[in-house]
């Protein structure tokens, strides 16, 4: 018996659309190239929106040569994998399919095949024949529609999404013993040299709520915003996972529940990253910025500057008379901190510790997240400190400023709304903060005002926002987060008083594209600026001629540290 490959027709404009859901489904044919369709007699009868060739992606959707081809049952089939995300939405009436031409064989090559496919398709083969007969799916039909992709974090196998939804995979499982189940895992576990398997699921925007809601909240809603990104739905399929995640054991666990709970780990970079992952989400999309910022101009500038160790630099705000000013005086200028506000597991920040950062403050509200950071951060040699609680009143505030330790990372397990007081107290024990992360999807917005407020107002600093924007919206939404961010500074100095001889800049200089989020949506971060204050006598140094300065010359004062002063200079 074999089998021929179903193609779609796709407008050219959407071809990078169509394809991107076919590999995130792990449904395209990476085998076969997509090629132009001259001849499609679609256009010809009018079928489509616009009189134009159109292009032909394989996908792994297999059709019998022995039946009659269906195209609109056929259609039908491929899009009910796409309609429950409602993402390629009226352009389905543009879309037409046809057979391959060249046969699929049933004979399949195990030489070519990963060992994870290779290990089914004996599997498959060792099964009694009158078996998948009696079921109607074949070998080959289970073979084609498993995904060809996965991930190892050791000790466990991570399937997609799609792994088991297409129908031969559900009228498989669902029809054969529980016993043959169990083996199957086990034979994929082995190939894939772990002890566990599980299927994946997208981190889901929202999550039922966990306590029962009372009669206005359930007419309005019976979900809240899934803030802890929690992987609701990750299915265990061979192994021993711990005890079962619930709403409470998310929220409120204990170190039995660590320590009973399965950890896997992967390392990038050369940085070992662990996590739980029935608790916490572990995204390879963003491997891009981690790299980045190893590398980031901006970081290693910091990193040089706070290697100069000279004398005191006064604190431009600690003119006040309060309960650290004395402690303000004996303020150490060397080395240079981070801030990640949305730390996760150490996503980020790992990347700047690695790159040479002095020390980090994080934020997480996720305690598993916490615990996934503190156990990476061992893994890597790195000393933690964690904080639950922050105390109350003058006297306990002192007491908890002279217990936080010299340590490279410290730790908060609150919401990075009292970011901006945790720093203030600490202020007199840690590096300048040089640079902040607000790394939540779809927008960080909400920690925009924390983060101008926690860069280090003598020094300067950049912010890294991360949004994700429309593929057209791109410049614009820099031009209006550089407006959104100068509001925040203009705010936060009028508070407290002026800058007195020149205004600071906030200005975006550089937008990263990270990664596709959706058709025509991209995550992108979006470096921003944020000016520092700088002495009287390095204004002195450039006469009235700045004011005229253009390109080259604001580049140099930019370079020196008078960012805000160039701007202020060139605008006037």
């Amino acid at each position: 018996m074999t089998e021929s490959r179903v193609v779609l027709l796709v407008p050219r404009p959407h071809v990078k659309a169509v394809k991107s859901m076919l590999e995130e489904h792990d449904l395209l044919d990476r085998t076969v190239k997509i090629t132009p369709e001259p001849t499609d007699p679609h256009i010809e009868k009018g079928h489509g929106a616009n009189k134009q060739w159109k292009m032909a992606i394989p996908t792994k959707f297999l059709v019998s040569t022995n039946e009659n081809f269906d195209e609109e049952l056929q259609l039908g089939k491929i899009m009910e994998v796409f309609e429950k995300e409602h993402r390629l939405g009226e352009l389905t009436n543009n879309i037409s399919v046809k057979i391959d031409g060249g046969p699929v064989s049933s004979a399949s090559d195990s030489t070519k095949m990963n060992p994870v496919l290779k290990a089914l398709d004996e599997y498959l083969h060792s099964l009694p024949p009158e078996l998948l007969s009696s079921l109607d799916p074949t070998s080959v039909s289970l073979l084609s529609a498993f995904p060809t992709t996965y991930s190892v974090y050791k000790p466990m196998l991570l399937l997609p999404t799609n792994a088991t939804s297409s129908p031969p995979w559900t009228k498989f499982l669902s029809n054969i013993p529980q016993s043959e189940v169990f083996l199957l895992w086990k034979r994929l576990a082995e190939a894939a040299g772990v002890t566990h398997v599980a299927q994946n699921s997208p981190i889901p925007l929202q999550n039922p709520t966990s306590k029962p809601a009372d009669e206005a909240s359930r007419s309005s809603s019976s979900t809240m915003e899934n803030i802890l990104r929690s992987p609701t739905g990750l299915t265990p399929l061979y192994g021993d996972f711990g005890p079962p995640s619930t709403p409470f054991r998310q929220e409120n666990p204990t170190e039995d529940d660590f320590n009973s709970t399965l950890w896997v780990q992967t390392r990038q970079n050369g940085i070992w990253q662990t996590w739980a992952p029935q608790y916490t989400m572990f995204s390879r999309g963003n491997i891009r910025e981690k790299t980045r910022l190893l590398t980031l101009p901006s970081v290693a500038t910091v990193i040089s500057e706070g290697k100069r160790k000279g004398k005191y630099i006064p604190d431009p705000d600690s003119n006040d008379v309060s309960l650290f000013t004395a402690d303000r005086r004996m303020r150490h200028r060397d080395g240079c901190a981070a801030v990640d506000l949305y730390a996760g597991i150490g996503y980020f920040a790992f990347s700047y510790k690695k790159a040479g950062i002095s020390q980090i403050l994080c934020w997480d509200l996720n305690p598993w997240s916490i615990e996934g950071l503190r156990r990476g951060a061992a893994l890597n040699g790195w000393s933690s400190q964690i904080f639950t609680k922050l105390p109350s009143g003058n006297e306990g505030w002192e007491d908890w400023k002279s217990a936080v330790g010299d340590t490279d990372f410290l730790v908060f397990r609150q919401a990075n709304e009292s970011a901006f007081a945790s720093i203030a107290v600490v202020k007199d024990r840690i590096p300048p903060v040089r640079h902040v992360n607000c790394g939540f999807l779809p927008s960080s917005k909400d920690s925009w005002g924390t983060a101008v407020r926690v860069v280090d107002g003598q020094s300067g600093g950049w912010i890294h926002a991360h949004e994700n924007v429309g593929m057209e919206d791109i410049d614009k939404r820099g031009e209006e987060i550089e407006n959104e961010f100068q509001h925040l500074v203009d705010e936060l100095d009028a508070e407290k008083g002026g800058c007195r001889w020149y205004r600071r800049r906030a200005i975006c200089e550089h937008v990263e594209k990270v990664k596709t989020y959706a058709p025509g949506v991209m995550h992108c971060v979006f470096d921003v600026w944020v000016a520092g204050k700088r002495d009287q006598e390095q204004f002195d140094e450039f006469n009235q001629n700045t004011a005229k300065l253009k390109g080259d010359g604001r580049m140099e004062m930019r370079k020196l540290g008078l960012n805000g002063i160039a701007q202020s200079t060139i605008s006037s």
